[in-house]
């Protein structure tokens, strides 16, 4: 039977139930030094020998024989599978589909004739809805969603591929409300060789996330429209959300819709204009004119609880990404302009209305 599922990440707020506190007049402009970025390299998938293209079984649902066949996408695929059929109906492409049945969900086990094939069909199942987690490349793939941050009433799911194998898992949950947490801890102890990502992957959210001294991140579903990734990280013991957008244009509409709820009666106050400069002892130049980076938001949460929490909000366009970090008890509870030390260290002692990003956090 499956191990007793790991305990669940902190859950995240609501955002439906946030009101923002004001906008900050605060922007990120470039006056010098230009902007530089590095990407990230895909570790090749891990490869064994394939057992796709061995001779036809004479019951192709042994559950002994399927584990086999499918060795290259788990060490033991069949792990809490009661039972397994054909499917003898299958799309062009195709050349075995399984339909297994486990105690809360059922299992598709595919084998495709190319791996062409296999990237095509990936691309039914693949989407950037709220409630995602993603891993994808044109080698392997990680899909996940987790309906209770979608919103939706949609099953969870899980759905893993290896090109090189030609082979897919797809597992649905019998219904809406089981856990997408359970889901993949099921999937989890199959021993994959496609894993669920455990941290971020964007390269420029990376950077971003290093030059703001942002570390012990993990992945986790997303609760943004258009989110590619987000991630539950940590900085001097506050809670810190930090995700990517497909484009920018997604990045943007999301910003226009934490606008949307400003509320005049909490006013964040902050007025500092943030600059990257190569000079010795810039002065921040006007906006008006400038390449603006990215906005600087306060707003307070108002979820039905009485802590309400501050929450200091940072974004940048060029990168598509945000980073949020929220109050804890004693320190920014119903206050973002607490939690300014603490999400820009740079700004620490800085004079009112001027701030020099020497440490090139944005490069």
């Amino acid at each position: 039977m499956p191990l007793p599922p790991p305990p669940a990440p902190p859950r995240r707020r609501r955002r439906t139930g946030l009101v923002v506190a004001g906008l900050v007049a605060t922007v990120l402009v470039a006056t010098g030094g230009g902007i530089a970025w590095w990407a990230l390299g895909d570790d090749p998938a891990p490869q064994r020998t394939t057992s796709a293209e061995a001779e036809e079984p004479e019951d192709p649902t042994d559950l002994e024989g399927v584990a086999d066949r499918y060795a290259n996408l788990a060490e033991d695929v069949t792990a809490g599978v009661t039972a397994c059929e054909l499917v003898e109906d299958t799309p062009a492409g195709v050349t075995e589909r399984l339909r297994c049945s486990l105690p809360e969900a059922s299992l598709e086990l595919t084998t495709f004739e190319s791996a062409d094939d296999l990237l095509a069909a990936r691309t039914a199942v693949l989407d950037t809805e709220v409630g995602t987690i993603s891993d994808v490349t044109a080698d392997r793939a990680y899909f996940g969603f987790d309906p209770d941050n979608g919103g939706t009433a949609d099953p969870a799911v899980v759905y893993w591929d290896l090109a090189a194998a030609r082979q897919s898992g797809h597992v649905v949950a019998a219904t809406p409300d089981h856990p997408y947490e359970d889901l993949s801890a099921d999937v989890a102890e199959t021993g994959p060789v496609v894993g669920e990502p455990s941290e971020p992957a964007h390269p420029r959210l990376i950077r971003l996330l290093a030059g703001l001294g942002i570390g012990d991140c993990s992945r986790i579903p997303t609760f943004g429209d258009g989110e590619t990734e987000e991630n539950l990280c940590s900085r001097d013991g506050y809670d810190v959300y930090a995700a990517a957008f497909g484009t920018e244009a997604e990045l943007l509409r999301y910003r226009v819709d934490v606008r949307s709820r400003q509320r005049e009666d909490r006013v964040y106050t902050g007025s500092s204009v943030y600059c990257y400069s190569l000079d010795a002892d810039p002065v921040c130049p006007s906006v008006e004119g400038e390449r603006v980076l990215g906005r600087i938001l306060g707003y307070v949460s108002e979820d039905g609880q009485e802590d309400e929490s501050g929450v200091l909000y940072l974004d940048h366009v060029r990168c598509g990404c945000y980073v949020e970090v929220w109050g804890r008890e004693g320190v920014g509870r119903g206050d973002p302009n607490a939690l300014q030390p603490v999400l820009f260290p740079l700004t620490r002692g800085a004079v009112e209305g001027t701030a020099t990003a020497r440490t090139g956090w944005l490069v």
